[in-house]
């Protein structure tokens, strides 16, 4: 039983990050594609860390617009799919 339970530990420990790395990938498309519809005008840079989630599959993703190089903007997707802004941070 012992040696079972370590067997589907190990499993869910090589699994989850190949799984949220997938996921993660996934948002990445979709931010980007929402971003495109939003700001068609606009350039940005994408800061793609996977390391900025919450929850394993509540991700969120910093953006750079070309127009303000010192702004960094936080977006995560809503339930509903729709992009949203979080946090805004301007440096100096």
């Amino acid at each position: 039983m012992m040696a079972a339970c370590m067997i589907f530990y190990a499993a869910i420990e090589v699994a989850a990050p190949m799984i949220r790395e997938k996921n993660y990938e996934s948002f990445l498309v979709e931010v980007e594609k929402q971003l495109i519809e939003q700001y068609p005008e606009k350039k940005w840079t994408i800061n793609q860390d996977i390391n900025l989630y919450s929850f394993p599959y509540d991700f969120s993703v910093e953006v750079i617009f070309d127009n303000e190089p010192n702004v960094v903007y936080q977006y995560t997707l809503e339930k509903d799919g729709k992009l949203h802004e979080y946090l805004r941070t301007e440096f100096e």
